[in-house]
Formats: C-alpha cells, structure tokens, sequence
C-alpha cells in the first residue's frame, strides 16, 4: 500500500494528537514563532534528508511536563526531547522508508523566533489548548524519490516499541 503526501500528513497529525492528548492539532501553512525553545533534529538518508522539530515558550514546555521546575536548562533539555520523541513518530509513520533515515542529536535554540512557510517537502503543524500553543514540523526531501507517495507501511512498527533501524 503506497502512501500521498497528504495521507503521510494526516498520519503525522494523528501521532501529534496521540502525542499530546488535549491540544487540537491543525495543519497550517504559515507560523511564527518568538521567545521560543526550538528543538531541532536533522534526519539523513541514502536519498533523503530532512529535519524535524518543536517550537514552544517556556510556560507550554512547562505544561507539557509537569513535576520539571522552569529553568533555562530543564527547558533546552524537554525542547530537545520533544523534538526527537515527534521525529521517532514520524518516523513510525514513513513505515520501512525510515529505517535508512539517521537522525541528529537534537539541537536547541533558546529565546528563538522563527518564521515557517509550508512548501512541498515541510509538513506545518500548531497545537493549541486554551492560551498554550505550540509549532511542529518535518520536513524531508526524498531526493529522486516519487514526491507524492512513501514506502508501504511496517505492521510491526508499533508506539512505544523499539525497533532497530539498520
């Protein structure tokens, strides 16, 4: 079974919504973002790179985890998680294509503001609950790759599983 573009964006949205419970996940095409600690976690394969991401003000990190006292480096730390926890999801939902994708370790930018701007490779997405709001992305060029269609998916690759990437 062979994936659009639009299908593998609807699977991201849902792993957010899975992700974090409580916040409407919308698909948008333009963000802003500042004051924000902006995880960043870049991905590579034979064919393809790319890069994920979160972008979140210190009170939404806080929310988000709770029990973690609010300084600058408890917010670079779950910034940085964040950001590799959505990209190991994402990655569940390329299905086998991911298992060539070598991600980074995460990158932090503390007090960001970034600008986003949907195109045909960056998947853009703003999760709101009440005043919290949030920014998360991906984008991946597959290189020579058919644009509009991704591997079948992996039955085996299940949330909360490990699974070995060769």
């Amino acid at each position: 079974m062979t994936h659009t573009r639009y299908d593998l964006a609807r699977e991201i949205k849902q792993s957010l919504e899975r992700q974090f419970p409580g916040f409407e996940v919308s698909v948008v095409d333009d963000a802003k973002t500042s004051g924000s600690f902006v995880g960043i976690v870049g991905v590579r394969g034979p064919g393809e790179i790319g890069s994920g991401g979160v972008a979140a003000s210190a009170p939404v990190l806080c929310a988000l985890v709770t029990d973690v006292p609010e300084t600058e480096l408890n917010m670079l730390d779950w910034a940085g998680e964040l950001a590799n926890h959505m990209l190991g999801r994402v990655k569940l939902a390329l299905g086998p294509r991911a298992r060539s994708l070598r991600a980074s370790s995460p990158v932090v930018l503390p007090h960001a503001s970034m600008a986003f701007t949907s195109t045909d490779t960056l998947y853009l997405f703003e999760l709101r609950n009440g005043d919290h709001h949030f920014i998360a992305w991906f984008d991946l060029d597959l290189g020579d790759a058919d644009p509009n269609t991704c591997a079948e998916e992996d039955p085996d690759g299940l949330p909360g599983q490990i699974i070995l990437f060769d």
